[in-house]
């Protein structure tokens, strides 16, 4: 959406994405000027900036902080991510006022792109800040782009509050381009009849121009291709699902913003090595297709697994359970490499990942945080090591059975995975997840309880003993450092940076576990070489 833009000019960014956003604009604009809600958050978004040498990052808390010949320069802005600043903030018409001197300040500004509006988060005043919209795009033939992140049903709740705006049309050109590739079914369901229209956002539209573009310069994607359904994944991609003449399925992905690019490609590049290094694991790893840059949108199309999901709540005894523990176990000792862990190894898989999310913590959780990584360093660095491919999100529901039940179809979900990462980590995200849909307790309780007790139920104790004995792994290393691995890995790699600073999600997911794995106790005495 951005690359239209005027690039020699300034953006304005409302980031509450702890500088991602930020970042991620600071190499195509000659000036980023954030608005952050706080102090805390400035002075966050500023060490990040330095950190990676973006100078040309200005951090303001409120517009005076804005001299008025910056203001005059400002063509574009961003108000990134609407949903997530309201969360951080008190008073919500607070913020929704602030947003509505943005856009009355920003009196040069040519472009309006507006994210984040959340189905059911309708926040007070929209109305009017759509209406202010509508106003400059009049008024100054202003480009505004909105794009809301509703699952598409829900989409009709947003309609009324834009009449009229361009920002929804219903679109007939669209769905008549569509038709030269076949027939054009919503959601694999219902098809739209003669006559009918369908109500798209201009990111909806975007998807569906992308796909046609794609399909119709592209001549290693198979011909006769139609689009069968669209859904938003949650929470980084949105998903197509093209078919071809010979029944053939394949999935294209579209990432949503930088944050969800990284994780779409990354997906795609953990894909594409198994193929290409891991063929040997029996075909369960889509086949990637093709990437390509459409109208600058990154395009990722794989080969869609044909296979069944099941319910996780049974018992981790149950066969499928443990067709599930044996192909991690496999695809491990298939991919391992046991050697020394260098520095690199160790920035790589602990310091790198902490640097970034330690931004969010108070000089307190600074200190503890770095007590932690001592303590990892101590027990790994410079000792051997068994590193393996690791998936990231292993839990049943990304696994995909046979339709008989009696084989594995696929693995899914790779945009966590890692190659040459920690072992364990998979086991105990599939324990977790399991203990929590047996229980119904939160995810971040389970996991508090798995750092603390150390202990497992039966099932979960003849799940490891046979990762273990099949992978081979070493049972020297002690299971807490395994632990703290999985705990680092959920809360810098599994969760979307933007919560990281949101008071509620720290006391829940950080604050009590940090507490421990700080503690000399909860590690016992260092391991001699």
């Amino acid at each position: 959406y951005l690359l239209d833009w005027d690039q020699r000019e300034a953006v304005l960014v409302l980031d509450s994405s702890l500088g991602q956003d930020s970042l991620s604009l600071s190499s195509g604009f000659g000036q980023v000027v954030t608005l952050v809600p706080d102090s805390e958050s400035a002075e966050r978004v500023k060490e990040l900036a330095r950190h990676h040498g973006c100078s040309n990052i200005l951090v303001a808390e409120s517009l005076e902080d804005i001299d008025d010949k910056l203001f005059g320069s400002i063509r574009n802005v961003a108000l990134h991510n609407i949903s997530g600043f309201l969360s951080s903030a008190r008073n919500p018409q607070e913020v929704s006022s602030f947003i509505e001197k943005v856009i009355l300040v920003a009196h040069n500004a040519t472009t309006f792109y507006v994210s984040g509006v959340k189905s059911g988060a309708v926040f007070p005043g929209f109305g009017r800040i759509l209406g202010l919209l509508e106003k400059k795009r009049k008024e100054r033939q202003a480009s505004i782009r909105v794009l809301f992140e509703p699952t598409l049903e829900s989409v009709s709740e947003l309609i009324p509050l834009a009449s009229e705006s361009k920002d929804f049309l219903r679109v007939r050109p669209v769905i008549s381009r569509l038709q030269k590739y076949g027939k054009y079914v919503w959601r694999g369901g219902k098809a739209l009849g003669e006559g009918e229209f369908l109500y798209l956002t201009p990111f909806v539209r975007t998807f569906f121009e992308i796909i046609i573009e794609m399909l119709s310069t592209k001549a290693s994607v198979p011909g006769n291709i139609r689009v069968d359904y669209i859904r938003k994944g949650n929470p980084i991609k949105v998903m197509g699902s093209l078919t071809g003449e010979n029944g053939s399925g394949f999935i294209v992905r579209i990432p949503l913003n930088s944050y969800s690019n990284g994780r779409t490609k990354r997906a795609y590049v953990n894909m594409e090595t198994i193929g290409r290094k891991y063929s040997y694991c029996g075909g369960t790893v889509p086949r990637t297709v093709g990437a390509w840059d459409v109208n600058g949108e990154e395009v990722y199309l794989e080969k869609r697994v044909e296979g069944r999901s099941v319910e996780s709540r049974r018992s981790m005894d149950d066969p499928l359970y443990q067709m599930g523990v044996e192909w991690i176990s496999s695809f491990h000792r298939q991919t391992m490499e046991n050697r020394t862990c260098t520095k690199q190894d160790f920035m790589r898989l602990v310091a790198d990942p902490i640097a970034f999310f330690a931004l969010s913590l108070d000089p307190c959780g600074k200190r503890k945080m770095d007590r932690v990584i001592s303590r990892l360093s101590d027990r790994l660095l410079g000792r051997e090591f068994p590193f393996v491919f690791m998936h990231g999100d292993f839990k049943l529901e990304n696994i995909l059975f046979r339709n008989d039940l009696k084989g594995i179809a696929g693995i899914i979900d790779w945009d966590l995975g890692i190659e040459q990462g920690a072992p364990v980590v998979d086991i105990l995200n599939l324990i977790l997840f399991h203990r929590s849909e047996q229980s119904g307790t939160p995810y971040h309780k389970i996991l508090e309880e798995m750092v603390r007790q150390q202990t497992f139920a039966a099932d979960e104790w003849r799940v490891l003993k046979s990762y273990y004995e099949s992978t081979g792994i070493n049972q020297e290393i002690e299971s807490g450092v395994y632990v703290a691995l999985f705990w680092i890995f959920y809360v810098t790699m599994r969760t979307v940076p933007y919560v990281w600073s949101v008071v509620e999600w720290r006391t829940n997911n950080v604050d009590g576990v940090l507490d421990m794995l700080s503690d000399d106790e909860w590690w016992g005495p260092c391991p001699k070489n």
